[in-house]
């Protein structure tokens, strides 16, 4: 396939689809090409969001005499998720804020994704085409259905909460002894009473009437603050992380980017011995299926478990090559 594509949301949905063994050549103006190329140059001199979204792919230039604003596109996000109410819900109580990636882009690029499949089996059974037309606003409405149902009929929408839920109590990261944060969720009243026999070894707040149940504890919940911040106060971060695995609590750190680099259950040997693989096509190479990382690196990901032929190994060229320096290049 031959996309007219850049930024963030259509890459990733073309991404998705050399992943999966189909030859993307990728369509770029002359001379700058994708303007996501200049974002920044973290990857060996290479862009991270272009890095990316572009890995698996091949490269041509085409002049299409239509300039678009740099400007314009690169504040889409920020609009899209502000129209489609994410900044309402999102942020502390007294500041909104914008996701920490590209949302919108990849909501849109998924469902593309999805849908093109869809045309692909449906042309298979019925041999009809049929065009695809996704819009980001409408995608990421789509991933604000639960807040917008919470709002149903006039309802007061759920609060700002910063990285606490906003409607379930306790959910979110708390203090140890130690300054380190560990954050932790519960999902039901089992996990209450769990909670507050092993973790916080106060029985009788399972049964407080101002926490019985989860409305309960959210109304209440800077009392409920207090009380937690004082147990955990006496812990510090691996021992509390121990209470909650000893409770079959769910907990997690919160990891830097190093972190999620060295994390043991993306390391490309966990994925190995689960039985992934990438596909391959006869007759042709596969190029990358994987993020560009450091030469040296063993660490890659991949969403798909497969049983297929050899798995395949990135490198830190392997994206998506330079564009070409010709004003137009025919497609074939």
């Amino acid at each position: 396939m031959r996309p007219l594509e850049h930024a963030i949301a259509a890459p990733f949905c073309t991404r998705q689809l050399a992943d999966l063994g189909t030859r993307v050549i990728k369509i770029e103006r002359p001379g700058v090409g994708d303007f996501a190329r200049a974002y920044d140059t973290q990857v060996h001199g290479q862009s991270s969001h272009f890095v990316w979204t572009n890995r698996s792919k091949e490269s041509l230039t085409l002049d299409l005499k239509h300039a678009e604003a740099p400007g314009v596109l690169a504040k889409l996000l920020l609009l899209i998720q502000s129209e489609a109410g994410l900044l309402s819900i999102t942020g502390s109580p007294n500041e909104p804020a914008k996701a920490g990636c590209s949302i919108a882009d990849i909501a849109a690029g998924m469902y593309a994704y999805a849908n093109i499949l869809a045309a692909l089996i449906q042309r298979g059974k019925t041999g009809r085409g049929c065009r695809i037309d996704v819009s980001m606003l409408e995608s990421m409405v789509e991933w604000m259905g639960y807040p917008l149902y919470y709002a149903f009929e006039g309802a007061a929408p759920p609060p700002r909460a910063g990285a606490s839920h906003a409607t379930i109590c306790p959910y979110g990261p708390f203090t140890a002894g130690d300054g380190r944060t560990v954050v932790l969720g519960l999902q039901n009243e089992r996990e209450w009473t769990v909670f507050c026999c092993k973790v916080l070894r106060r029985p009788e707040l399972a049964a407080d009437a101002r926490f019985d149940t989860n409305a309960r504890r959210v109304a209440n919940k800077p009392a409920l603050q207090a009380i937690i911040d004082k147990a955990f106060g006496t812990l510090n971060a691996e021992q509390l992380v121990a209470r909650l695995e000893g409770a079959q609590i769910a907990n997690a750190n919160v990891s830097t980017m190093a972190d999620v680099w060295a994390h043991a259950q993306l390391h490309v040997s966990t994925h190995a011995s689960a039985g992934c693989r990438s596909r391959r096509r006869p007759g042709r190479s596969r190029r990358c299926c994987r993020p560009a990382c450091r030469p040296d690196s063993r660490r890659a990901w991949t969403r798909y478990r497969r049983s297929a032929s050899t798995p395949t190994r990135s490198s830190p060229s392997s994206a998506v090559r330079q564009p070409t320096s010709r004003a137009c290049v025919p497609m074939q």
